[in-house]
């Protein structure tokens, strides 16, 4: 089954950045890293979606992206306290970005929109409020959207 979703790709020096931010967590907490090479801001999950890939591509594309992204601290996805996904959290606001996205894919948007770039998943629920790991804010400057294509197995970029 595919995963669909669309991202901003980090630059070198951010990847490098948020590489050492996964050293760092990896003596924390035990968990089911993401490989440097797959490391992005998560904007829109679409999952096993009936869209074609053109439409999803020419989707982002048509979105004017051009932005200073600032990467800094530490979530949890369903939460802090129990989460099974542990993030970077994104502080740029990209809520106009999503929603010309979201328009342009013909979908609605999710009330819950938080842009991250995912550092480990668990198959059992960690409390990261006891794992604060500090680092310096990661900052670049964003230029497109990625569209991105996972069935687990294999990782590509269709865009």
């Amino acid at each position: 089954m595919r995963r669909i979703f669309i991202g901003i790709d980090l630059p070198d020096e951010a990847r490098a950045k948020v590489t050492s931010l996964i050293e760092k967590l990896k003596k924390e907490i035990s968990a089911v890293y993401v490989s440097p090479s797959k490391l992005h801001v998560t904007i829109k999950f679409l999952g096993n979606t009936p869209l074609s890939d053109d439409k999803i591509v020419q989707a982002a594309n048509s979105v004017e992206l051009n932005q200073r992204i600032i990467i800094s601290g530490l979530g949890g996805f369903p939460n802090e306290i129990r989460a099974r996904v542990v993030f970077a959290d994104v502080k740029s606001d990209l809520s106009g970005v999503y929603s010309s996205l979201c328009g342009a894919l013909g979908v609605e948007p999710e009330k819950s929109f938080h842009p991250h770039v995912t550092l480990c998943r668990k198959r059992n629920f960690v409390d990261i409020t006891k794992h604060r790991i500090d680092f310096d804010p990661i900052e670049f400057e964003a230029k497109k959207l990625t569209v991105y294509n996972s069935d687990y197995a294999t990782y590509s970029r269709l865009n």
